[in-house]
């Protein structure tokens, strides 16, 4: 979500939401006239670490959409009518469509809260399609903020993790910069977790491991797995996988983020929104780590964008660019990366000018700033650039047997920064 102070604004128009915003939101608010951000820049800007939700009951009533004739996902179709009937879930079949952070949350809590209740667990199915655990554990190489106020903390406290997460944290030191001849001017820096009980940060990666390690025995995990089809009766739904094999389900849950094939099987006409920037994504071995940066994270402020920054624990600089921009550049939110990109004749050449071509676009993005991002830039890892398009869609509801959850329910543009929070909360409440 862009965001100035009590408005959500995109250079594509049509929208507005009501603004529920945590600690970050309130410091940069308070400190950008004080700090001299230009003004364009003010409207641009996304609060990192905030969504304007607060939890998943106030996503669904309060987000709001102004009349807009080009909207895509305007349909006459109800996808609502159809019901999830409440149900126990005790010795149910329950596939979760996706392995990612939200559906091995579901599944400690489907067990968590049967044990509870005294009640025999539901046999849960996981479908990913990722080829092993490790190809998913490695796949993101970003760091996450995890909240007190929308969910995050009291989910891993419920499932009794919250302490080995807190001891892998990652950093907490808080930067905005902007551009100042060929340096960064560091406007302010803070300390924004020294609450013991409150917001942490932690790494993609060290959470999926430690999630994956706690998920109880009783759930199968099927990697490798692609998902066809999802038909349903009324008394099962059938989800289809691309090997021919299918899975007879009481209850199936899309967990699959904003991309979700399970909801484009489901709701077809139903389509992401480019919310009017773009930009490139990258992972720098540098060294040593410029001082600007070195164990924090936050923000370089340019005249028209940003770069968010962050010095991972393994050392390395994460990096995404963003400009505003008429359309989405190649058309996905996240390119394969390159050592995805399969082999044919002549593939290295492909590779090695795709390289070349995102390394020139973060260049040309970023003219503004100084050099240290450009070294950056020039130290990326070959397979982390990747073009980076903010997208949302409206949120959604249950279709029969069929709920979404996280990103295939209400996907946000990534940069707002409490989508997992919000899946976490998701997962716990759905278990409930």
């Amino acid at each position: 979500m862009w965001m100035r102070p009590g408005v959500c604004s995109s250079s594509s128009g049509g929208w507005a939401t009501n603004l529920v915003c945590g600690r970050h939101a309130r410091t940069l608010q308070v400190r950008w006239t004080a700090v001299g951000l230009p003004p364009a820049t003010r409207h641009f800007l996304p609060l990192a670490s905030h969504s304007p939700f607060s939890t998943t009951r106030d996503f669904h009533s309060s987000a709001t959409r102004s009349n807009n004739t080009n909207n895509t996902n305007t349909t006459n179709t109800n996808y609502n009518q159809h019901k999830v009937t409440p149900m126990c879930v005790e010795n149910k079949r329950v596939v979760i469509c996706g392995g990612g952070l939200g559906g091995l949350a579901l599944a400690s809590f489907l067990v968590q809260d049967c044990a509870s209740k005294g009640l025999h667990p539901p046999s849960i199915t996981i479908i990913e399609k990722s080829s092993t655990r490790q190809a998913k554990e490695t796949l993101s190489n970003h760091t996450i903020g995890i909240r007190a106020d929308s969910g995050g903390v009291g989910a891993f406290r419920a499932l009794g993790i919250e302490q080995e997460l807190r001891a892998a944290r990652g950093s907490s030191q808080f930067f905005l910069a902007r551009p100042s001849g060929n340096k960064m001017r560091v406007l302010l820096t803070n300390d924004q977790y020294t609450d013991p009980g409150g917001d942490f940060r932690i790494a993609h990666s060290t959470l999926f491991r430690v999630m994956h390690n706690r998920l109880p025995n009783s759930v199968r995990v099927m990697w490798g797995q692609t998902l066809s089809d999802i038909t349903q009766t009324d008394d099962v739904a059938t989800v289809h996988l691309e090997d021919g094999s299918k899975l007879e389900a009481d209850l199936v849950v899309a967990a699959d983020g904003n991309r979700s094939t399970a909801r484009t099987l489901v709701c077809p006409d139903q389509q992401l929104e480019f919310r009017g920037a773009a930009g490139v994504h990258g992972v720098s071995r540098i060294s040593p780590v410029p001082a600007p940066i070195q164990g924090r994270f936050g923000l370089l402020v340019g005249a028209s964008g940003f770069v968010f920054i962050s010095n991972l624990a393994d050392g390395t600089v994460l990096w995404i660019i963003l400009g505003p921009s008429d359309a989405p550049l190649e058309g996905r939110s996240m390119l394969p990366t390159l050592a995805a990109s399969a082999g044919g004749p002549g593939d290295e050449a492909v590779k090695h000018k795709r390289e070349a071509d995102l390394r020139s676009l973060a260049h040309r993005i970023g003219a503004e700033y100084p050099d240290t991002f450009h070294q950056l830039v020039d130290t990326a890892t070959p397979e982390s650039l990747r073009v980076f398009n903010c997208l949302d869609k409206p949120p959604h509801r249950s279709v029969g047997r069929v709920v979404f959850i996280g990103d295939s329910a209400h996907p946000v543009t990534p940069l707002s920064g409490n989508d997992y929070n919000i899946t976490l909360s998701d997962a716990q409440q759905l278990s409930q």
